[in-house]
């Protein structure tokens, strides 16, 4: 029901041509009125210079700003920004249904249901979601005899349900990801024992079922071996159908997943591991653009255990890299973007072991990753003094806490110890030629660290003779720019 401006009476859609029903409100006239030739008597809505008319979010595709018949509201789920991209569940169906139509059965280059066609990124969240569900139900009813079509429209439901991590995941939705990943193992199935063609899209989409129900299971383990047993299962079954069908990408993907869990069932991170998600992240970046949601999300998995493997430097080059890429294309407020501005920050902590009584001998180790991200006790490093003779650090603290009994102490460079993986630069007396390098071993004994240098090189250094930088972006590090700021 809309408001006609000439009589001013609520009708129904019905009551207006298709060119009325999309103008405004005080613009719009009943086909009664056009008839009679009624005159507007609706004014538009006062000028405030405050407030612009475009602030109010109007479907691009019905132009309206109100709720649909359905009483949806307009909302905007993508990568465009400004005053783009805002649209009604129902007029973003309609247009994914007719796209779908005019093809003629033809691929889409670009699935409508799942990509705006504006900033032509994924939906995500509910809109993600709600167009899947509304996918599987078209496609079912439009192309019954075309079962590769349906097990597509299945998968992309599948994606929409897993795309946000399990905490963020309601119980309902994991339980309806399994279902839904089961529903294609069983469909494949159908059409083996039925003899009908399975394509190579049908395979890949089998592979992709077992991938996700052992990544489902694997979030929900909680170290538990006979878990971790059950999702190991999963993904060889995911690998053997990637390998018999020549699914080279799935094939990485899915080992660098087996690398990781069988890492986490000895309780350590594995080089290997760390390969196979360097070429997860550049296959992603090749095969969707770096820019996609899905290789920066790989990228930010690779950054994760390069820094619990102590290679700082290039774990905080690469999530910086993907901030940088996500906030140029998705803007400062997508959802991905918060996620590496989040990783950058805590990535940039630079935390330290200290002396209880100012003694470094008490100092016996130096911290890893791991020991503070999973909720240890540690001081952060804040900044040195003038000279380098004495560093600010505040704590104790813990990841994840408020931490508002922290305290900042003033304290000889000589009572801190940094924790492995923190990028170091070489003692200088100037900064034009900076030595960029990583911790990557404590020695109590001479207070010296094993430092990795970018040139591959490895060095025992004394404490004293190392500098930890706050930045190491490229313009923090650049003649103009100040790495302990």
């Amino acid at each position: 029901m809309k408001i006609c401006a000439a009589c001013c009476n609520e009708l129904p859609q019905s009551s207006f041509s298709k060119k009325q029903w999309k103008l405004k409100q005080y613009e719009r006239r009943c086909t009664d009125c056009i008839a009679a030739n009624q005159e507007l008597q609706l004014k538009p809505p006062p000028k405030n210079n405050d407030v612009k008319e475009e602030d109010t979010p109007t479907c691009y595709i019905c132009l309206d700003d109100g709720p649909d018949d359905l009483g949806g509201e307009v909302m905007r789920d993508c990568s465009c920004r400004g005053s783009a991209g805002y649209v009604h569940l129902s007029c973003a169906v309609n247009y994914a249904e007719q796209k779908y139509i005019n093809s003629a059965g033809k691929k889409l280059k670009e699935n409508p249901f799942k990509i705006c066609p504006n900033c032509h990124q994924y939906y995500m969240n509910d809109l993600s979601i709600d167009m899947a569900k509304k996918c599987v139900s078209f496609i079912e009813k439009t192309y019954p005899r075309h079962p590769t079509m349906i097990l597509a429209a299945y998968v992309g439901r599948l994606e929409s349900l897993t795309t946000t991590k399990a905490q963020s995941r309601s119980p309902s939705q994991t339980k309806e990801a399994e279902q839904v990943a089961n529903s294609i193992l069983h469909k494949v199935r159908q059409m083996k024992l039925k003899r009908i063609p399975v394509t190579h899209s049908d395979h890949v989409y089998e592979a992709y079922a077992y991938e996700i129900l052992g990544c489902m299971i694997w979030e929900d383990s909680d170290g538990d071996k006979g878990k971790l047993q059950e999702v190991l299962g999963y993904l060889e079954k995911s690998l053997d159908v990637s390998k018999a069908n020549n699914f080279p990408n799935g094939c990485v993907r899915v080992r660098g997943f087996i690398e990781d869990v069988k890492s986490e069932i000895v309780e350590c991170d594995s080089e290997e591991s760390l390969v196979f998600q360097k070429q997860v992240y550049e296959q992603t970046s090749k095969e969707f653009g770096e820019s996609s949601q899905t290789a920066i999300q790989t990228g930010l998995k690779y950054s994760s255990t390069l820094k619990r493997l102590h290679q700082g430097v290039k774990a905080e080059l690469l999530v910086h890299k993907l901030n940088e890429i996500s906030h140029r294309s998705h803007g400062p407020d997508h959802r991905i973007t918060k996620l590496t501005l989040s990783r950058k920050s805590k990535f940039r902590c630079r935390a330290v072991s200290i002396s209880s009584n100012k003694s470094s001998d008490e100092i016996s180790q130096a911290l890893s990753y791991n020991d503070y991200d999973v909720g240890g006790t540690y001081y952060q490093f804040l900044q040195y003094d003038r000279n380098f003779d004495r560093c600010i650090v505040i704590g104790p603290m813990r990841m994840g806490s408020s931490n508002d009994n922290s305290k900042e102490l003033s304290l000889s460079t000589s009572d801190v110890v940094f924790a492995l993986g923190t990028p170091v630069i070489r003692e200088t007396d100037s900064l034009d030629n900076k030595e960029l390098g990583e911790i990557r071993s404590w020695n109590n004994e001479t207070k010296c660290y094993t430092v990795h240098w970018v040139d591959e090189s490895l060095e025992e250094v004394h404490r004293s003779k190392v500098w930890v930088p706050k930045c190491i972006c490229d313009k923090c590090m650049r003649d103009e720019g100040n790495p302990f700021n």
